[in-house]
């Protein structure tokens, strides 16, 4: 069925990084450029509150994924692009902390939320980049260079069960897509095409969801 409005940000925005809690969403960032942390109620229709602010200032276009307790923010765009990872808490408001960083600066790139670790699906510096990161929640390493994509885009939708992430859409020097690729969660390797959206998009909004 159709969407229906259940509340208002403080500020109309895009790029922002999407993450999700148990009983609250929350993005973090965007554009016009901004280092707000935002929630929203899952089971109640309210606007969204400020609950704190991003590590290193305003933050565009970063990677947002989720475990059971923080979500994160990977990279973004803060005049150049960033390869710091923000983590913040669910259960608390408070600021986000420095938790990590990316193998490079990138900003565009979708994010991934496994079991144990969060994905950040390839991005965009000064080229397009066809990494995808993983980093650990559990500790504060930084991330690896676990696999490649098919083929090259940035602003894809990031998406994820209990054992793969998805990445949807995209664009790449101004030519959208359609494709829906997925990459394993379980073991380390290359995305593979899987299927196609009805039709080419891109800078769209995926669930940034812990499973």
């Amino acid at each position: 069925g159709n969407a229906a409005d259940v509340g208002d940000a403080l500020v109309a925005r895009q790029a922002y990084g999407g993450t999700s809690g148990e009983t609250y969403g929350f993005w973090s960032g965007g554009s016009p450029s901004t280092d707000d942390i935002q929630k929203y109620q899952f089971v109640a229709t309210a606007n969204s509150t400020l609950v704190g602010d991003l590590v290193g200032g305003v933050r565009e276009a970063n990677g947002g994924c989720s475990s059971t307790t923080h979500g994160y923010g990977a990279g973004g765009y803060v005049g150049p692009a960033t390869d710091v990872i923000d983590k913040f808490s669910f259960a608390s408001d408070g600021d986000a902390t420095d938790h990590a960083n990316l193998t490079t600066a990138m900003r565009d790139m979708n994010g991934q939320s496994g079991l144990t670790h969060g994905y950040a699906a390839f991005g965009y510096t000064n080229t397009y980049i066809n990494d995808i990161n993983k980093f650990p929640y559990a500790s504060q390493t930084n991330a690896t260079d676990v696999g490649d994509i098919s083929y090259q885009r940035g602003l894809s939708s990031g998406t994820s069960s209990t054992t793969h992430g998805y990445s949807a859409g995209g664009i790449y020097s101004g030519s959208k897509y359609n494709n829906i690729s997925k990459n394993s969660h379980v073991s380390d390797g290359n995305e593979v095409d899987v299927a196609d959206l009805t039709v080419a998009r891109s800078h769209f909004s995926g669930t940034g969801t812990q499973i």
